[in-house]
């Protein structure tokens, strides 16, 4: 009994390995249109929500704050805030179309547009680390359903034996299992 809880427990521990969290890229860089413009979008390392962007008429500076406000540092130091409502805040005698710059929504856009671009693109569908964690079980309590009755049920009896029913449906359920990882398998797959 002791050999099949040890290897349980290895297999949760692949599991989990396999888990790992998905990393940032490290400053990438980006070349992409924005408001007309040909612009190169800089991400610091590590981040997606702080960098540069170089136009012809200069670099801007962004970074989203913790509240989630975009702020954007037009090269002649003027600040713009974009907030998550859509909106934008300067100071009121600024004219960024004047100077040759873009607007601040536009810059907002073209940002989140870049960040767009950099996030890998996610395959939609099951995971098969979900399939491989059913196939197991299933497999489990399919061939094996005396000692997943006990993990269970039975370690809380001393002396206890399953009745024929109990297995039965640990056999089931194994059944229904495999057939579940199973095309979670091939749906991750194809």
């Amino acid at each position: 009994m002791k050999k099949y809880i040890s290897l349980v427990l290895m297999l949760l521990v692949l599991l989990c390995s396999a888990c790992g969290a998905e990393e940032e890229p490290e400053g990438k860089t980006i070349s992409t249109q924005i408001g007309g413009q040909s612009a190169v979008v800089t991400f610091e390392p590590g981040t997606l929500s702080a960098g540069t962007v170089q136009t012809d008429k200069g670099t801007y500076a962004f970074a989203w704050d913790r509240s989630g406000d975009l702020k954007i540092t037009y090269p002649d130091g003027t600040r713009f805030t974009y907030t998550e409502s859509g909106s934008g805040l300067a100071s009121l005698d600024f004219d960024p179309e004047a100077k040759g710059y873009l607007s601040g929504i536009t810059m907002a856009w073209g940002i989140e547009s870049a960040i767009d671009q950099m996030r890998p693109a996610r395959k939609e569908g099951p995971s098969p680390l979900l399939a491989i964690f059913l196939l197991a079980v299933g497999a489990w309590n399919t061939f094996v359903p005396r000692s997943a009755w006990y993990l269970s049920y039975g370690w809380r009896f001393r002396d206890a034996e399953p009745s024929d029913a109990a297995l039965t449906a640990h056999i089931i359920g194994g059944v229904v299992a495999l057939l579940a990882g199973g095309i979670c398998l091939l749906a991750a797959i194809f």
